[in-house]
Protein backbone atom coordinates (compact mmCIF):
# COMPACT_ATOMS: atom_id res chain seq x y z
CA UNK A 1 0.00 0.00 0.00
CA UNK A 2 1.54 3.32 -1.13
CA UNK A 3 0.46 5.96 1.41
CA UNK A 4 0.84 9.71 1.32
CA UNK A 5 1.06 11.13 4.83
CA UNK A 6 -0.46 14.60 4.81
CA UNK A 7 -0.21 17.03 7.72
CA UNK A 8 -2.04 20.35 7.28
CA UNK A 9 -3.12 23.01 9.71
CA UNK A 10 -6.79 22.91 8.88
CA UNK A 11 -10.00 21.63 10.39
CA UNK A 12 -11.60 18.41 9.17
CA UNK A 13 -15.36 18.43 9.70
CA UNK A 14 -17.06 15.24 10.92
CA UNK A 15 -20.79 14.90 10.32
CA UNK A 16 -22.89 11.72 10.39
CA UNK A 17 -19.79 9.57 10.04
CA UNK A 18 -18.54 11.54 7.03
CA UNK A 19 -15.43 13.71 6.84
CA UNK A 20 -15.09 16.90 4.80
CA UNK A 21 -13.08 20.12 4.62
CA UNK A 22 -13.61 23.70 3.49
CA UNK A 23 -10.13 23.88 1.92
CA UNK A 24 -10.35 23.35 -1.84
CA UNK A 25 -6.61 22.66 -2.14
CA UNK A 26 -7.43 19.12 -1.05
CA UNK A 27 -8.62 18.54 -4.62
CA UNK A 28 -5.10 19.13 -5.94
CA UNK A 29 -3.73 16.73 -3.34
CA UNK A 30 -6.20 14.13 -4.63
CA UNK A 31 -4.98 14.63 -8.19
CA UNK A 32 -1.36 14.16 -7.12
CA UNK A 33 -2.23 11.12 -5.02
CA UNK A 34 -4.07 9.54 -7.95
CA UNK A 35 -0.73 9.40 -9.77
CA UNK A 36 1.51 8.24 -6.96
CA UNK A 37 -0.35 6.75 -3.99
CA UNK A 38 -3.08 4.31 -3.06
CA UNK A 39 -4.28 6.17 0.04
CA UNK A 40 -3.91 9.55 1.75
CA UNK A 41 -3.44 9.44 5.52
CA UNK A 42 -4.71 12.88 6.46
CA UNK A 43 -3.52 14.02 9.91
CA UNK A 44 -5.23 17.16 11.18
CA UNK A 45 -7.71 18.57 13.66
CA UNK A 46 -11.18 17.01 13.56
CA UNK A 47 -14.27 18.83 14.77
CA UNK A 48 -17.89 17.56 14.98
CA UNK A 49 -20.08 19.61 12.64
CA UNK A 50 -23.79 20.14 12.11
CA UNK A 51 -23.39 19.71 8.34
CA UNK A 52 -20.84 18.66 5.74
CA UNK A 53 -18.18 21.13 4.61
CA UNK A 54 -18.01 21.85 0.85
CA UNK A 55 -15.35 19.28 -0.05
CA UNK A 56 -16.03 15.67 1.02
CA UNK A 57 -13.12 13.37 1.82
CA UNK A 58 -13.78 10.12 -0.01
CA UNK A 59 -13.23 7.20 2.41
CA UNK A 60 -11.89 5.17 -0.51
CA UNK A 61 -8.99 7.64 -0.70
CA UNK A 62 -8.61 9.18 2.75
CA UNK A 63 -7.70 7.71 6.12
CA UNK A 64 -8.38 10.36 8.76
CA UNK A 65 -6.05 10.61 11.76
CA UNK A 66 -7.30 13.13 14.37
CA UNK A 67 -4.62 15.20 16.03
CA UNK A 68 -5.00 16.62 19.54
CA UNK A 69 -7.33 19.58 19.29
CA UNK A 70 -6.25 23.21 19.29
CA UNK A 71 -8.52 26.06 18.14
CA UNK A 72 -5.88 28.12 16.32
CA UNK A 73 -2.16 28.35 15.59
CA UNK A 74 -1.63 31.00 18.33
CA UNK A 75 -3.22 28.66 20.86
CA UNK A 76 -1.04 25.81 19.58
CA UNK A 77 2.02 27.98 20.15
CA UNK A 78 0.92 28.90 23.67
CA UNK A 79 0.32 25.25 24.57
CA UNK A 80 3.25 23.88 22.57
CA UNK A 81 5.03 22.23 25.55
CA UNK A 82 1.93 20.07 26.09
CA UNK A 83 0.48 19.69 22.60
CA UNK A 84 3.55 19.15 20.44
CA UNK A 85 4.77 16.06 22.32
CA UNK A 86 1.26 14.57 22.08
CA UNK A 87 1.02 15.34 18.37
CA UNK A 88 4.53 14.00 17.87
CA UNK A 89 3.53 10.67 19.41
CA UNK A 90 0.56 10.41 17.01
CA UNK A 91 2.74 11.15 13.98
CA UNK A 92 5.47 8.79 15.16
CA UNK A 93 2.91 5.99 15.41
CA UNK A 94 1.47 6.68 11.94
CA UNK A 95 4.53 7.44 9.82
CA UNK A 96 5.91 3.92 9.59
CA UNK A 97 4.26 2.91 6.29
CA UNK A 98 4.26 6.28 4.52
CA UNK A 99 5.92 6.60 1.12
CA UNK A 100 5.97 10.40 1.44
CA UNK A 101 5.48 12.81 4.35
CA UNK A 102 3.98 16.07 3.11
CA UNK A 103 3.74 19.10 5.40
CA UNK A 104 1.55 21.95 4.22
CA UNK A 105 2.36 25.48 5.35
CA UNK A 106 4.73 27.01 7.89
CA UNK A 107 3.49 26.39 11.43
CA UNK A 108 4.75 24.40 14.45
CA UNK A 109 3.57 21.03 13.07
CA UNK A 110 5.75 21.42 9.97
CA UNK A 111 9.24 21.00 11.51
CA UNK A 112 7.81 18.34 13.84
CA UNK A 113 6.78 16.19 10.88
CA UNK A 114 9.77 16.93 8.65
CA UNK A 115 12.32 16.17 11.37
CA UNK A 116 10.52 12.95 12.25
CA UNK A 117 10.47 11.92 8.59
CA UNK A 118 14.20 12.53 8.27
CA UNK A 119 14.95 10.41 11.34
CA UNK A 120 12.80 7.59 9.98
CA UNK A 121 14.23 7.79 6.46
CA UNK A 122 10.84 8.69 4.94
CA UNK A 123 10.90 10.99 1.87
CA UNK A 124 9.43 14.36 2.78
CA UNK A 125 8.15 17.51 1.12
CA UNK A 126 7.28 21.00 2.34
CA UNK A 127 4.36 22.59 0.49
CA UNK A 128 3.94 26.36 0.77
CA UNK A 129 1.32 28.54 -0.92
CA UNK A 130 2.55 32.07 -0.21
CA UNK A 131 4.81 34.34 1.80
CA UNK A 132 3.80 33.83 5.43
CA UNK A 133 6.08 36.62 6.64
CA UNK A 134 4.41 39.17 4.35
CA UNK A 135 0.96 37.90 5.32
CA UNK A 136 1.74 38.41 9.01
CA UNK A 137 3.06 41.93 8.43
CA UNK A 138 -0.19 42.97 6.76
CA UNK A 139 -2.56 40.96 8.94
CA UNK A 140 -1.22 41.68 12.45
CA UNK A 141 -0.40 44.82 14.38
CA UNK A 142 1.81 45.78 17.32
CA UNK A 143 2.92 43.07 19.72
CA UNK A 144 0.85 40.44 17.90
CA UNK A 145 2.83 41.12 14.73
CA UNK A 146 6.16 40.95 16.54
CA UNK A 147 5.19 37.67 18.23
CA UNK A 148 3.86 36.17 15.01
CA UNK A 149 7.01 37.02 13.05
CA UNK A 150 9.24 35.67 15.83
CA UNK A 151 7.37 32.37 15.92
CA UNK A 152 7.47 32.10 12.12
CA UNK A 153 11.25 32.61 12.14
CA UNK A 154 11.66 29.97 14.83
CA UNK A 155 9.54 27.50 12.84
CA UNK A 156 11.57 28.16 9.68
CA UNK A 157 14.83 27.67 11.56
CA UNK A 158 13.60 24.31 12.87
CA UNK A 159 12.80 22.90 9.41
CA UNK A 160 15.61 20.52 8.37
CA UNK A 161 18.06 22.07 5.92
CA UNK A 162 17.83 20.61 2.45
CA UNK A 163 14.11 19.80 2.65
CA UNK A 164 12.57 19.74 -0.86
CA UNK A 165 9.94 22.44 -1.31
CA UNK A 166 6.85 22.65 -3.48
CA UNK A 167 6.06 26.36 -3.76
CA UNK A 168 2.99 27.82 -5.41
CA UNK A 169 3.90 30.61 -7.79
CA UNK A 170 7.36 31.68 -6.54
CA UNK A 171 10.73 30.18 -5.70
CA UNK A 172 12.61 33.30 -4.58
CA UNK A 173 11.53 33.75 -0.96
CA UNK A 174 14.53 34.54 1.23
CA UNK A 175 13.69 31.78 3.71
CA UNK A 176 14.03 29.14 0.98
CA UNK A 177 17.79 29.61 0.73
CA UNK A 178 18.55 26.96 3.35
CA UNK A 179 16.00 24.52 1.96
CA UNK A 180 16.59 21.89 -0.67
CA UNK A 181 15.44 21.98 -4.29
CA UNK A 182 12.40 24.13 -4.94
CA UNK A 183 9.74 23.36 -7.54
CA UNK A 184 7.21 25.98 -8.59
CA UNK A 185 3.79 24.46 -9.12
CA UNK A 186 0.18 25.62 -9.18
CA UNK A 187 -2.41 23.80 -7.09
CA UNK A 188 -4.95 23.88 -9.91
CA UNK A 189 -8.34 22.21 -9.78
CA UNK A 190 -9.54 22.90 -13.32
CA UNK A 191 -9.01 20.68 -16.37
CA UNK A 192 -9.41 21.01 -20.11
CA UNK A 193 -13.16 20.38 -19.86
CA UNK A 194 -13.57 23.54 -17.77
CA UNK A 195 -12.44 25.94 -20.53
CA UNK A 196 -15.36 27.78 -22.14
CA UNK A 197 -15.71 28.70 -25.83
CA UNK A 198 -14.82 32.27 -26.74
CA UNK A 199 -16.15 34.83 -27.27
CA UNK A 200 -18.47 34.61 -24.30
CA UNK A 201 -22.13 35.62 -24.74
CA UNK A 202 -22.55 39.40 -24.38
CA UNK A 203 -23.97 40.84 -21.19
CA UNK A 204 -27.64 41.91 -21.25
CA UNK A 205 -28.15 45.31 -22.82
CA UNK A 206 -28.04 48.13 -20.30
CA UNK A 207 -26.46 46.09 -17.50
CA UNK A 208 -23.59 47.76 -15.62
CA UNK A 209 -20.04 46.37 -15.84
CA UNK A 210 -19.71 43.58 -13.28
CA UNK A 211 -16.47 43.18 -11.34
CA UNK A 212 -15.64 40.08 -9.30
CA UNK A 213 -13.28 39.48 -6.38
CA UNK A 214 -12.70 35.90 -5.18
CA UNK A 215 -10.54 35.21 -2.13
CA UNK A 216 -10.24 35.58 1.62
CA UNK A 217 -11.60 38.70 3.24
CA UNK A 218 -8.34 39.79 4.85
CA UNK A 219 -6.25 42.98 5.11
CA UNK A 220 -3.42 41.65 2.93
CA UNK A 221 -5.86 41.16 0.04
CA UNK A 222 -6.10 44.90 -0.65
CA UNK A 223 -9.90 45.08 -0.65
CA UNK A 224 -9.85 48.60 0.79
CA UNK A 225 -7.77 49.71 -2.21
CA UNK A 226 -10.27 48.04 -4.55
CA UNK A 227 -13.13 49.93 -2.93
CA UNK A 228 -11.29 53.22 -3.31
CA UNK A 229 -10.66 52.45 -6.99
CA UNK A 230 -14.27 51.39 -7.53
CA UNK A 231 -15.47 54.65 -6.01
CA UNK A 232 -13.22 56.63 -8.37
CA UNK A 233 -14.39 54.74 -11.47
CA UNK A 234 -18.04 55.18 -10.55
CA UNK A 235 -17.54 58.90 -9.99
CA UNK A 236 -15.80 59.43 -13.31
CA UNK A 237 -18.63 58.34 -15.63
CA UNK A 238 -22.40 58.28 -16.03
CA UNK A 239 -24.34 56.57 -13.24
CA UNK A 240 -26.04 54.25 -15.75
CA UNK A 241 -22.72 52.65 -16.66
CA UNK A 242 -21.13 52.63 -13.22
CA UNK A 243 -19.53 49.26 -12.40
CA UNK A 244 -20.70 47.05 -9.55
CA UNK A 245 -18.62 44.64 -7.48
CA UNK A 246 -19.26 41.17 -6.06
CA UNK A 247 -17.01 39.98 -3.22
CA UNK A 248 -16.78 36.19 -2.93
CA UNK A 249 -15.07 34.72 0.14
CA UNK A 250 -14.98 34.70 3.90
CA UNK A 251 -12.68 35.55 6.79
CA UNK A 252 -9.75 33.45 7.82
CA UNK A 253 -10.38 31.58 11.07
CA UNK A 254 -10.61 33.89 14.07
CA UNK A 255 -10.83 37.10 12.06
CA UNK A 256 -13.51 39.79 12.35
CA UNK A 257 -12.27 41.73 9.32
CA UNK A 258 -15.05 40.52 7.02
CA UNK A 259 -17.84 41.52 9.40
CA UNK A 260 -16.25 44.92 9.90
CA UNK A 261 -15.88 45.36 6.14
CA UNK A 262 -19.55 44.55 5.57
CA UNK A 263 -20.60 47.10 8.19
CA UNK A 264 -18.41 49.84 6.70
CA UNK A 265 -19.71 49.26 3.18
CA UNK A 266 -23.33 49.11 4.34
CA UNK A 267 -22.93 52.57 5.84
CA UNK A 268 -21.09 54.09 2.87
CA UNK A 269 -21.85 55.47 -0.58
CA UNK A 270 -20.95 52.05 -2.05
CA UNK A 271 -23.77 50.23 -0.24
CA UNK A 272 -25.75 49.66 -3.43
CA UNK A 273 -22.71 48.89 -5.59
CA UNK A 274 -21.06 46.11 -3.58
CA UNK A 275 -22.58 42.72 -2.78
CA UNK A 276 -21.23 39.87 -0.68
CA UNK A 277 -21.71 36.32 -1.96
CA UNK A 278 -20.01 34.62 1.00
CA UNK A 279 -17.95 31.49 0.49
CA UNK A 280 -18.81 29.77 -2.80
CA UNK A 281 -17.26 26.29 -3.12
CA UNK A 282 -15.22 25.47 -6.18
CA UNK A 283 -17.53 23.97 -8.76
CA UNK A 284 -20.59 24.90 -10.82
CA UNK A 285 -21.76 27.76 -8.58
CA UNK A 286 -18.35 29.44 -8.69
CA UNK A 287 -18.12 28.87 -12.43
CA UNK A 288 -21.51 30.56 -12.80
CA UNK A 289 -20.17 33.61 -10.97
CA UNK A 290 -17.15 33.82 -13.26
CA UNK A 291 -19.44 33.45 -16.27
CA UNK A 292 -21.77 36.24 -15.15
CA UNK A 293 -19.05 38.86 -14.51
CA UNK A 294 -16.98 40.99 -16.86
CA UNK A 295 -13.62 41.03 -15.06
CA UNK A 296 -11.82 39.48 -12.11
CA UNK A 297 -9.99 41.93 -9.84
CA UNK A 298 -7.25 40.86 -7.42
CA UNK A 299 -5.82 43.89 -5.53
CA UNK A 300 -3.56 41.91 -3.14
CA UNK A 301 -0.53 43.28 -1.31
CA UNK A 302 1.03 39.81 -1.17
CA UNK A 303 0.42 36.45 -2.85
CA UNK A 304 2.12 33.22 -3.72
CA UNK A 305 -0.09 32.71 -6.72
CA UNK A 306 -3.87 33.14 -6.51
CA UNK A 307 -5.49 30.19 -8.29
CA UNK A 308 -8.58 32.25 -9.03
CA UNK A 309 -6.61 34.04 -11.76
CA UNK A 310 -6.21 30.81 -13.71
CA UNK A 311 -9.79 29.79 -13.03
CA UNK A 312 -11.06 33.10 -14.38
CA UNK A 313 -8.81 32.80 -17.44
CA UNK A 314 -10.17 29.32 -18.16
CA UNK A 315 -13.70 30.76 -18.05
CA UNK A 316 -12.74 33.55 -20.46
CA UNK A 317 -12.84 36.33 -17.85
CA UNK A 318 -10.21 39.09 -18.25
CA UNK A 319 -8.06 39.75 -15.19
CA UNK A 320 -6.86 42.89 -13.42
CA UNK A 321 -4.34 42.11 -10.67
CA UNK A 322 -1.49 43.61 -8.69
CA UNK A 323 2.08 42.89 -9.66
CA UNK A 324 2.87 40.71 -6.61
CA UNK A 325 4.10 37.19 -5.89
CA UNK A 326 4.00 34.83 -8.85
CA UNK A 327 1.31 36.81 -10.71
CA UNK A 328 3.68 38.44 -13.27
CA UNK A 329 5.02 34.99 -14.20
CA UNK A 330 1.60 34.07 -15.58
CA UNK A 331 -0.13 37.37 -16.40
CA UNK A 332 1.59 39.46 -19.07
CA UNK A 333 0.58 43.08 -18.62
CA UNK A 334 -1.40 44.40 -21.56
CA UNK A 335 -1.53 41.03 -23.27
CA UNK A 336 -3.14 38.39 -21.03
CA UNK A 337 -4.33 40.77 -18.30
CA UNK A 338 -3.68 44.13 -16.71
CA UNK A 339 -1.18 44.52 -13.86
CA UNK A 340 -0.94 47.45 -11.45
CA UNK A 341 1.26 48.25 -8.42
CA UNK A 342 -0.10 47.05 -5.10
CA UNK A 343 -1.69 49.72 -2.92
CA UNK A 344 -2.10 52.13 -5.86
CA UNK A 345 -5.82 52.94 -6.06
CA UNK A 346 -5.51 55.49 -8.94
CA UNK A 347 -3.64 52.94 -11.12
CA UNK A 348 -6.20 50.27 -10.28
CA UNK A 349 -9.04 52.69 -11.12
CA UNK A 350 -7.48 53.44 -14.52
CA UNK A 351 -7.13 49.71 -15.25
CA UNK A 352 -10.73 49.07 -14.26
CA UNK A 353 -11.85 51.95 -16.45
CA UNK A 354 -9.95 50.51 -19.41
CA UNK A 355 -11.25 46.97 -19.07
CA UNK A 356 -14.87 47.99 -18.51
CA UNK A 357 -14.86 50.71 -21.15
CA UNK A 358 -13.21 48.89 -24.05
CA UNK A 359 -14.93 45.65 -25.07
CA UNK A 360 -12.29 44.94 -27.70
CA UNK A 361 -9.52 45.13 -25.13
CA UNK A 362 -11.46 42.94 -22.71
CA UNK A 363 -12.05 40.30 -25.40
CA UNK A 364 -8.38 40.29 -26.46
CA UNK A 365 -7.20 39.93 -22.85
CA UNK A 366 -9.68 37.10 -22.28
CA UNK A 367 -8.51 35.17 -25.35
CA UNK A 368 -4.82 35.58 -24.49
CA UNK A 369 -5.53 34.74 -20.86
CA UNK A 370 -7.24 31.51 -21.83
CA UNK A 371 -4.23 30.49 -23.91
CA UNK A 372 -1.95 31.35 -20.99
CA UNK A 373 -3.97 29.15 -18.60
CA UNK A 374 -3.79 25.95 -20.64
CA UNK A 375 -0.37 24.80 -19.31
CA UNK A 376 -1.72 24.97 -15.75
CA UNK A 377 -4.43 22.31 -15.71
CA UNK A 378 -4.54 19.98 -12.74
CA UNK A 379 -3.28 17.06 -14.82
CA UNK A 380 -0.20 18.94 -16.04
CA UNK A 381 0.62 20.32 -12.59
CA UNK A 382 0.24 16.95 -10.85
CA UNK A 383 2.55 15.38 -13.41
CA UNK A 384 5.15 18.11 -12.84
CA UNK A 385 5.13 17.42 -9.08
CA UNK A 386 5.53 13.67 -9.71
CA UNK A 387 8.62 14.39 -11.84
CA UNK A 388 10.00 16.66 -9.11
CA UNK A 389 9.60 13.94 -6.49
CA UNK A 390 11.35 11.49 -8.80
CA UNK A 391 14.33 13.87 -9.08
CA UNK A 392 14.48 14.45 -5.32
CA UNK A 393 14.11 10.77 -4.39
CA UNK A 394 15.31 8.73 -7.38
CA UNK A 395 15.16 5.41 -5.50
CA UNK A 396 11.61 5.83 -4.16
CA UNK A 397 9.75 4.96 -7.36
CA UNK A 398 8.01 8.31 -7.83
CA UNK A 399 6.87 9.28 -11.31
CA UNK A 400 6.66 5.71 -12.61
CA UNK A 401 2.96 5.06 -12.05
CA UNK A 402 0.05 6.26 -14.17
CA UNK A 403 -3.31 6.73 -12.39
CA UNK A 404 -5.93 4.08 -12.98
CA UNK A 405 -9.18 5.37 -14.49
CA UNK A 406 -11.05 4.80 -11.23
CA UNK A 407 -8.51 6.90 -9.30
CA UNK A 408 -8.44 10.02 -11.45
CA UNK A 409 -9.25 13.34 -9.83
CA UNK A 410 -12.84 14.57 -10.11
CA UNK A 411 -11.51 17.96 -11.18
CA UNK A 412 -13.49 18.01 -14.45
CA UNK A 413 -16.75 17.45 -12.60
CA UNK A 414 -16.45 19.31 -9.30
CA UNK A 415 -18.48 17.88 -6.47
CA UNK A 416 -21.41 19.98 -5.32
Amino acid sequence: MRRLGLVLDQIIHEHAGRFSTDEVVIRFVEALAAREFDRIRFCSRVRPAAEDAPYPLDPARFEIVPLPWYPSVPSLCLRAPVLLPRIGRVLSREIGDWRLAMAGGIHPLTPLLLRLARRRGVPSLLWIRGDLMADLRYRLRGTARAAGLAIARAVLAAIPAGTPVLSVGRDDYTFLKRMGPVHVAYSSKFGEADFVPLPRPPAPAGSPPRLLYVGRLAPEKGIEVLLEALRAVRASGPAAGAPVLTLVGWDYVGSTYGAELRARIAGSDLAGAVSFAGHVPYGPRLFALYDSHDALVLPSFTEGFPQVILEAMARGVPVVATRVGGVPRVVEDGRSGLLVPSGDAPSLARALGRITGDRGLAAALAAAGQRAARPFTVEIQAESVARFLARCYPDAGFGAREPRESEKSPAHSPRP
